[in-house]
Order: C-alpha cells, then sequence, then structure tokens
C-alpha cells in the first residue's frame, strides 16, 4: 500500500493552477492528503512535476516517503485494518500520533513518545522520560488522554510529586514538559484552545540557591591528598578544569575537539545557548588537558563513556565523597562569585560564562577576548595565591 501523486483537476484555482495531492486508496475509498502546492497542469507529466523548481518535487516526494514509509510499519505490525478512513488520514498527517475514536481523545502517552523524538538533544529527551516515569506512578498512563489533563489533575499531580519529595524546580520541569506538548497538540490542531487547563494552573518555580563554595573548600579540592584513592585525582581534574575555563560546563568540556583549539584558544559556541566563546586555555588547565588526552576527542573520558551524563554523575558522585554539598555546576557558580568579588564587570562575566548578552554582537566578543582571559586569570590567582 501507498500514496500517489495526484493533480486533482477538479478544483482549478484562480490563477488557473490546480492542487497537488497525494492520494490513498483504502478500504474501497480514496483519501486525499494536501501537499500545499498549486501547479499548472502542463507541468504534472506521469506522476511528476515537470518543467518548474525542482524543489517542489523533493518537498512532495518526501512527504510521500514519510507516509508511505508510515504505512509500511502498519502493515507490517498487521494494524493497518485498525483504522477508519478518518483515523488513518489523522495519523498520517500527524506523524504518526494516533488519535482514536473521539470518545476515546487524543492519548498521552503515545504523542509523549512522538513528540520526543523531534528532539535530538538527549538531556531534552530525559527530562520527558522522566516526566513519563513520575506520570506513570501517579495513574494509567496508557489510558491517560490530554482530555483527562485538566486543572484538577495538575494540581493533584503536582501534590503527589511534592508528597514524593520531589523539588519544585523538577516539578516545574516536569510541568513545563507537559505544557509544551499540550501547545504543540492545539497548534496541530488536535485540541480545542478551550480545554487548555495552564491558564489557570501557575507552575511554581523557587529560586535557584547560589551555588558558590567558600575557598577554602576550592583549595580543599585542589590540594587533596588522592594516594589512597588515586581514581579521585580524575574526577577532581574535571572539576577543576571547568573552573579554570571559566566555568564551561562539562558538556562542552568533554565535546571539545583538537579544532577548537586555536593558538592556544577555545573557540567554540556553547552548547545550551549557541553563543560564540572564545578564550584562552590558562596553564593550570592546560595541564590538566595533557593529562587526559584522547584519541577521538580532545579529551579521553568520551573515548570510553557513551553518555557524558554518565560521566557527570560520576564527577558528581566522587565529589561528594569530600564535599557532601558539592556538583559540578558549583564550579560555573563560583567562577562567578568570584569574579564579582573581583570587581571585574557584569558584562565581562556574562561573556566569559557564555551567556547571551542582550544587544552584544559577536565582533563585541572578540574585541573583549583580553579582558575575558585576564578576568580569568584573576579569578585564578585570587585562588591560589590564598594561603593554603
Amino acid at each position: 500500500m501507498e500514496t500517489i501523486i495526484y493533480l486533482d483537476t477538479r478544483n482549478q484555482k484562480k490563477n488557473g493552477k490546480y492542487p497537488l495531492k497525494l492520494r490513498l486508496q483504502f478500504k474501497g475509498k480514496q483519501i486525499y492528503f494536501a501537499t500545499g502546492i498549486d501547479i499548472a497542469a502542463e507541468n504534472f507529466k506521469n506522476g511528476s512535476i515537470v518543467g518548474i523548481d525542482r524543489r517542489y518535487q523533493s518537498v512532495v516526494f518526501a512527504k510521500k516517503l514519510r507516509f508511505d514509509t508510515m504505512l509500511l510499519d502498519l502493515e507490517r505490525c498487521n494494524r493497518i485494518r485498525e483504522f477508519e478512513h478518518k483515523e488513518l488520514k489523522s495519523y498520517l498527517e500527524n506523524d504518526g500520533i494516533e488519535i482514536k475514536e473521539q470518545r476515546d481523545g487524543l492519548f498521552f502517552k503515545p504523542y509523549l513518545l512522538n513528540f520526543i523524538e523531534k528532539y535530538s538533544n538527549q538531556s531534552t529527551k530525559n527530562t520527558y522520560l522522566d516526566m513519563q516515569r513520575k506520570v506513570s506512578t501517579f495513574c494509567d498512563i496508557d489510558e491517560l488522554t490530554f482530555e483527562n489533563i485538566n486543572v484538577a489533575w495538575l494540581k493533584d499531580f503536582d501534590i503527589f510529586m511534592e508528597k514524593g519529595e520531589i523539588k519544585t524546580n523538577t516539578r516545574a520541569i516536569y510541568m513545563r514538559n507537559i505544557r509544551t506538548m499540550y501547545n504543540d497538540a492545539i497548534d496541530r490542531e488536535l485540541l480545542s484552545l478551550d480545554m487548555y487547563p495552564f491558564r489557570r494552573f501557575k507552575i511554581k518555580q523557587a529560586q535557584t540557591k547560589h551555588r558558590d563554595m567558600p575557598i577554602d573548600d576550592l583549595k580543599k579540592l585542589i590540594y587533596y591528598d588522592t594516594s589512597k584513592m588515586p581514581v579521585m585525582q580524575r574526577y577532581i581534574d574535571f572539576f577543576l578544569l571547568s573552573f579554570y575555563l571559566c566555568g564551561l560546563n562539562m558538556k562542552d568540556i568533554l565535546f571539545l575537539t583538537k579544532e577548537d583549539i586555536n593558538n592556544g584558544y577555545i573557540v567554540i559556541n556553547r552548547s545550551k545557548t549557541n553563543v560564540p566563546m572564545s578564550f584562552k586555555i590558562q596553564p593550570e588547565a592546560q595541564a590538566i588537558i595533557d593529562r587526559y588526552k584522547g584519541e577521538n576527542y580532545l579529551l579521553s573520558p568520551m573515548d570510553n563513556y557513551k553518555n557524558y551524563i554518565d560521566f557527570e554523575h560520576k564527577i558528581n558522585k566522587f565529589l561528594k565523597k569530600i564535599l557532601h554539598y558539592v556538583s559540578l555546576y558549583w564550579a560555573r557558580h563560583t567562577w562567578a562569585t568570584f569574579a564579582a568579588e573581583l570587581d571585574i564587570p557584569d558584562t565581562i562575566i556574562e561573556l566569559a560564562l557564555g551567556h547571551k548578552v542582550r544587544g552584544i554582537k559577536e565582533i563585541y566578543i572578540k574585541r573583549n577576548r583580553k579582558k575575558i582571559d585576564d578576568a580569568n586569570r584573576k579569578v585564578i590567582d585570587y585562588v591560589l595565591n590564598q594561603r593554603k
């Protein structure tokens, strides 16, 4: 079973062109799918577009291939007969999101699993999967529909998580994920805007604690005796590397390549914000980089780890053996705090951290590269020159 490209000459437009559609023969009836393309009759021959921009052909064939692939998958698992005409049309037009009969509504779990496939960022996917697991412990997720998710459901779910000692900001992430999916379903006209529950349900957000460590605790890590547990040195080093690189987050550090190093400078776009960053590798950072040279990346961990998050968890686990409260993100906050204490201008701190600064162009960042390097050197010296 497959779709065919069809020129609907029954419906001529005012410009004399006809709508190009995909047509599917299913259970004795025709199902038509719009492509959004209109062409003249002379530009359609033997099922192909001719005589005009080839991109039109590419768009139509891409849509045909997507529909035919989904149809083949349904046939392989013997599910094609379960559908009626309207259901199959909706299923194909909405990228495989299955809508059962109207009385059943739009089911949450299949929509979620389809939705997260659009994300390439594994960390983002993981937040949705974590939310899915939490919803599964709260209710029967296989029977949950978006129509069930009203204000009362959201309040009960939030109370359930709070009783389970889920932190406020983690609950907020899960709620925002649900809200994002709800908005997507409304944009696709699968749900009515009248049903939207987040106009009356406000997502709670707690102010994030500023995670800056006392200078004595940071020096405790720098000079920690790892002779009894040599493996500890590796995890301390990567925490300190983040600090020595202006608090650069671990994902960006682990995925650095040799091509990202130019004349002793790291030159990248920060993964989280896509903001260009450029700063000098200070000697303290270079010493750590030299200790852990990688094959596929600048550093060795990603030669052995499939997921950078696993390595982050390992670092945090070992850090807590020394300082129970510390995690990787403390390196970033601590660098920023010390920079502020040294009266480094806020704009330079923001640029060093890779934040988006309104009105700041890339040329401004390049022009202030020396100021960022001076600030980093000043922060490192501030720590190392303190009495041990």
